[in-house]
């Protein structure tokens, strides 16, 4: 007898699982209901993207990309599917999700600019230190930098270079 099971990872397995037990259903009948649900929403998607215009290679490559998925919903805004799925939904929530993380990521780390100009610092207070301290070795100008900062020894060298 094959397992129903079969292929799926972790995450997927207790995920059916749990529709199985919740529903009353066998493991078998539970992946045969979700494979017929990724069918249906998978043909009803590949539909409303024709009806827009949207050539098969573009449906085949967002398929394969998760990022190129993302940028392909913005393009199917407004486009209703069948049951409670919208892509337009799913696509609002992609553009909060990714602008909060680009405000979180600059909340942190700081524009790029910002970066920028923080490495510059970086590299003068390195040369600074050696210039003054001849027989500093690079690795050791680097903590100490890195210590000034209070940041890893491994930053300053990603973003630093030999002043000789």
């Amino acid at each position: 007898m094959k397992d129903p099971l079969e292929g799926l990872d972790g995450q997927e397995r207790e995920w059916l699982a749990n529709i199985a037990q919740a529903e009353g259903l066998t493991l078998e009948q539970a992946r045969q209901r979700r494979d017929q649900s990724a069918e249906r929403l998978s043909g009803a998607f590949r539909r409303a993207a024709e009806a827009q215009g949207i050539s098969e290679e573009e449906i085949e490559q967002a398929y394969k990309s998760e990022k190129y998925m993302i940028e392909f919903t913005y393009k199917m805004k407004g486009v209703k599917f069948p049951g409670r799925f919208s892509i337009a939904a799913a696509a609002d929530t992609g553009e909060r999700v990714l602008s909060a993380s680009s405000r979180g990521h600059e909340n942190t780390h700081g524009t790029e600019e910002d970066k920028i100009k923080r490495w510059g610092e970086y590299q003068n207070y390195l040369d600074e230190l050696m210039q003054r301290n001849k027989s500093l070795s690079l690795t050791e100008a680097r903590r100490k930098t890195a210590v000034h900062f209070d940041v890893s020894a491994k930053t300053i060298q990603r973003h630093t270079e030999s002043p000789k």
